[in-house]
């Protein structure tokens, strides 16, 4: 689902495959080759959807057959149902001038429109209509006519720009619909905690209404597009010869992969018995009554040292209690979206004694996380700062050693320091087991019940003891 799983999750196994002599590695651009095959090849799904339609679209190259033998899918649930019927498309790019003169002049167009119901319509779903008074308007400002059934296509065109631009202008709101990054307007993509990119002409809109440099969208709406090849999800992963995935919640879906991939869904029992207690707190009238609730329990946990992650549906959402527990003074870290670059990390020592961390939309992260703290991370960190070279300490981590390697001096300062923080993390275990494990900590509705479990998942993992709270009131933005 993400390059950061994938690199971690082939970290992980790299010397597993050494040991028994398989080839392995990880596809980090949307390019296949040859020397690919008979490989074990680890790749997130855009990057290796997109290399397989490159792949067929290459007609110049001689190509020996893109291997659709076996997959193994992570997240199985979420990508071959959520993401069934997704359409995903390769392009190459062309000159479309008339794209970014009809983008310019709709803005031209719409900047100047007062709100007028007579003109449009907006209602509560952000949904925008023209009404009859607006259609003389765009004949005279566009040089159409709606009585020329050859303009028909190009007005349809018109009424699709001027829509978008009146949203963009009217219904989005900076901060809670897009934010700003690096100049540039971004999407958040809630389910996942990242931000992604915008369409060039909603992003030519929005630069405009907060008035940043368009100069790059405008390079992109010239450029265009042309679909050269495009799959379905579903048909892409039906090619193969076998499928198969693992999740903690495919069991939800059993007819969905029966009836789709006629796929048998089967339940592995963990092998040790779930001691997490899940508390369900009662259903608050008001918004400001459940977060004050929410504030008072982490206060009080907080004084005990027992570590906690509070998981938010927004960015906005962890940004605000973010603000709320700084005014009772209570040391925390915030994680979402603007900085998915510490997300692993940070997240990995969420077990530390006395951790309060706001984290957003865990999407698959956090099964790392380990009562007390992780010291090997620990370890690994005290090194870079040391300035050690990790791409060398790799070579001895995931790999068995060489007598060579042994010897080296990163080596023994590698294993002298994973010692101490091993006792350390043990100890620190202790207290957070006393002080009752983790406890994760949902601040709003959960969508879907396995989004429920996958939360509270992340405490109580391999028979840990651990607790979860799901807070909701009625309030709260469906």
């Amino acid at each position: 689902q993400s390059d950061h799983l994938t690199s971690r999750n082939y970290q992980w196994m790299r010397g597993v495959y050494d040991l028994l002599g398989i080839s392995a590695v990880q596809l980090s651009q949307s390019i296949w080759t040859p020397e690919y095959l008979q490989k074990v090849v680890y790749a997130d799904l855009k990057t290796f959807i997109f290399s397989y339609l490159n792949f067929e679209s290459d007609v110049s190259s001689v190509r020996s057959g893109f291997p659709m033998d076996t997959v193994i899918i992570d997240e199985a649930d979420t990508t071959l149902v959520d993401m069934a019927v997704n359409d995903y498309r390769s392009v190459n790019a062309r000159q479309n001038q008339s794209l970014l003169t009809r983008v310019m002049s709709v803005w031209e167009f719409v900047k100047d429109l007062p709100e007028d119901d007579t003109l449009y319509v907006i209602d509560q779903k952000k949904g925008i209509s023209l009404q009859s008074a607006i259609y003389p308007l765009i004949e005279a400002r566009f040089s159409v006519s709606y009585m020329d059934i050859r303009q028909l296509d190009e007005i349809t065109k018109i009424e699709r720009s001027i829509i978008n631009a009146l949203r963009c202008r009217w219904c989005y709101e900076r901060e809670k619909d897009y934010f700003i990054l690096n100049d540039t307007p971004v999407w958040e993509d809630c389910d996942k905690g990242v931000f992604v990119h915008i369409d060039p002409e909603f992003c030519y809109y929005l630069c405009m209404e907060n008035e940043l440099d368009t100069q790059s969208v405008r390079v992109k709406l010239s450029q265009g597009s042309k679909t050269t090849n495009s799959i379905c999800l579903r048909d892409f992963f039906k090619r193969f010869r076998y499928v198969c995935g693992t999740t903690a919640t495919a069991v939800s879906f059993r007819e969905e992969f029966k009836a789709i991939y006629d796929l048998d869904c089967f339940c592995v029992p963990p092998h040790s018995p779930v001691v997490r207690k899940d508390v369900c707190p009662p259903l608050y009238l008001t918004l400001r009554a459940k977060e004050q609730a929410i504030i008072d329990l982490v206060q009080q946990k907080a004084e005990q040292g027992q570590p906690m992650l509070i998981i938010t549906s927004s960015t906005k959402e962890s940004e605000r209690y973010s603000r709320l527990l700084k005014r009772r003074m209570i040391r925390h870290k915030l994680l979402n979206a603007k900085n998915t670059e510490a997300f692993s990390d940070v997240l990995a020592n969420a077990g530390v004694f006395g951790s309060v961390l706001v984290a957003n939309a865990l999407a698959g992260r956090g099964a790392d996380i380990k009562l007390g703290g992780n010291p090997e991370l620990k370890t690994r960190q005290e090194l870079v700062e040391m300035g050690e070279d990790i791409a060398a300490l790799d070579r001895f981590v995931y790999f068995v050693p060489t007598p060579e390697q042994k010897a080296s001096s990163l080596y023994q300062k590698y294993y002298s320091i994973l010692e101490r923080n091993k006792a350390v993390c043990a100890v620190d275990r202790q207290r957070v087991v006393a002080a009752g494990g983790l406890c994760v900590i949902g601040t709003s509705f959960f969508d879907e019940p396995r989004t429920e479990q996958q939360t509270r998942g992340r405490s109580g993992r391999q028979g840990e003891v651990g607790e979860s709270w799901a807070f909701q009131s009625i309030e709260d933005e469906k």
